[in-house]
């Protein structure tokens, strides 16, 4: 046998030893890519203020932060938000398992087990709320269970001020307490 037989032999056999190698299974990947592994930045415990025009309106907290940077978006987990009135007193704390604020657009949506506790006594729950800062306006398109000491409010969606004093409901249906004044409906004056 020649050389370059011997050689051309060698390197076939090389070659099918390599495709064979390729073929078993090894080590795999024990977790994928989400959306956290994106983040231009990760906070944990995080804090912030977010003022208008130098007065404070809300304080938003979260276990974990993922800021996105060309977004101007940040995913939160484990959220808390206190809202203030403008002489600076807390007049609400949401909850939720997470939520989304957009910074550009000035929104925020709160997503799972989301709660209001207004310091008045009043209680919301939700499964989605969203607020637009610039609209001052706060929404959702589920279900909801709105609280007050004299009354119980439901509905399968609704549009709001931020102070609940005047809102809009889908499908409403209520409870009155003995004793209380009522909740007005849409078209009640």
């Amino acid at each position: 046998m020649s050389a370059a037989r011997a050689l051309a032999a060698a390197l076939v056999l090389g070659a099918a030893a390599l495709l064979g190698a390729c073929r078993e299974r090894g080590a795999s990947p024990t977790s994928t890519l989400t959306a956290a592994d994106t983040a231009d930045q990760v906070l944990v415990r995080m804090k912030t203020t977010i003022e208008d025009a130098g007065q404070r309106k809300n304080v938003v907290a979260a276990d974990t932060a993922y800021m996105y940077e060309p977004s101007q978006t940040i995913e939160m987990r484990v959220l808390t938000v206190d809202f203030f009135d403008p002489q600076g007193n807390a007049t609400a704390t949401l909850t939720a398992r997470e939520g989304t604020y957009r910074m550009q657009q000035r929104t925020m949506e709160a997503r799972g087990d989301v709660r209001v506790a207004f310091t008045d006594g009043r209680r919301l729950t939700a499964e989605v709320l969203r607020y637009d800062q610039a609209a001052a306006l706060v929404t959702s398109d589920r279900p909801f269970v709105f609280e007050r000491p004299d009354a119980t409010l439901r509905g399968n969606g609704f549009r709001s001020d931020p102070e609940f004093r005047d809102f809009t409901v889908e499908q409403p249906t209520g409870q009155q307490r003995e004793g209380g004044p009522g909740m007005l409906l849409p078209g009640q004056r």
